[in-house]
């Protein structure tokens, strides 16, 4: 198993444009629900960075690995909810 201690460090940018978002708010208006669709932790963005079974064993082979991981996706995740509240959505 390589050795990724450090890799999980750069995700995909932030999205801020919620336009469509809002386009389509208000095109349902009170019929139906709009909703943003933020990734977890271990949803496909830890997968650009090892395969799942990997990310898996690093829980147990490579500790620091897998804590590094999920605090740098947790991040990443957190700053994309902030950036939807401030956007309206």
């Amino acid at each position: 198993m390589a050795d990724r201690t450090g890799s999980c460090t750069s995700w995909p940018p932030i999205r801020t444009d919620f336009a469509a978002y809002h386009t389509a708010e208000a095109d349902v208006g009170s019929r139906g629900v709009v909703m943003v669709c933020i990734r977890s932790c271990l949803d496909h963005n830890a997968g650009q960075h090892a395969d799942m079974q990997d990310l898996m064993m690093d829980y147990y082979i490579n500790a620091n690995c897998s804590t590094g991981c999920l605090t740098s996706s947790t991040s990443a995740r957190c700053k994309r909810i902030k950036a939807a509240l401030e956007a309206g959505v």
